[in-house]
Formats: C-alpha cells, structure tokens, sequence
C-alpha cells in the first residue's frame, strides 16, 4: 500500500525492509508511541535517500524524537493539530489576502481536515520528489 508503483519499495524486498523499519522503530524502540498511518511513507522514503535500513532506521529516530513533537504521533495527534493550527495563524498572518478568501468561502475551518494528512506524512505523499526533498533538506539541515 505504500508506494504501490515505487520499483523499490512494491517488490517484496523493499517491502520487507519497510517492514522491518516501521517494527524496529514502533514495536522495539518507541513502542509507546508504536505505529501511525503516515509513519510508513516517511520511513519508505528514508529507505529511498539512506544509504541502508540502519542509516533510515536512525534517520527515523532523529526525526520522531529529535526533530517533531514527543506528541506527534502519539493518540490524538496532538502535535499534528497544533502544527495545523500554526499553519492556519500564519495563512492569517503572512497570506491576510488568501486567508480573507479562504475564510470567505467557508474553508478556513477545514484547514485542519486537510492539512493533518500532510503533517502525518511529512508532505511525503502530497509534493513531488524534488520539492519533498527540499523541504525535507530544510528540515533536516
């Protein structure tokens, strides 16, 4: 289901590796936390720009207990809400003509619906390759 079409990650090798990502870090290093729908796309795309599962398995490390939130992925999504939420102050803020607009037509409050399935991937789904890496360049460097 993750990257159906991806000639890595759709054979059952790259599979396998995902699978042995996403249970390394949710069932034998965070296990508190364990697993999230989204998970599974950053850590398919760390397995694609790492060198080896070890180098994505740390990489998967640094981003869910260094760079995110403790409360990103933990039950109710705390951190995805907020970061929603900032998302929303800073259209206000920084885009008043777009925000205006958008508040116009009534979509201001499902900002959120929308852009919580962005945060829980990273925008790995959502952006095409180039613009994923950098942002993703961005946030890691």
């Amino acid at each position: 289901r993750t990257f159906p079409g991806h000639r890595r990650i759709s054979k059952p090798d790259g599979k396998a590796a995902l699978r042995r990502l996403l249970r390394a870090y949710c069932a034998g290093r965070n296990p508190h936390t364990g697993y999230c729908q989204g998970m599974n796309f950053v850590a398919a795309t760390l397995l694609l720009v790492c060198e080896d599962e070890q180098a994505a398995f740390w990489m998967l490390v640094l981003t869910m207990e260094r760079l995110l939130p403790a409360d990103y992925y933990t039950d109710g999504l705390t951190g995805v809400q907020i970061d929603s939420l900032v998302l929303v102050d800073l259209l206000r803020q920084r885009l008043p003509a777009l925000f205006t607009h958008l508040d116009t037509i009534g979509a201001v409050p499902l900002l959120p619906m929308v852009t919580t399935q962005w945060f829980i991937a990273l925008f790995v789904f959502w952006l095409p390759t180039e613009t994923l890496m950098r942002l993703w360049d961005c946030f890691f460097f």
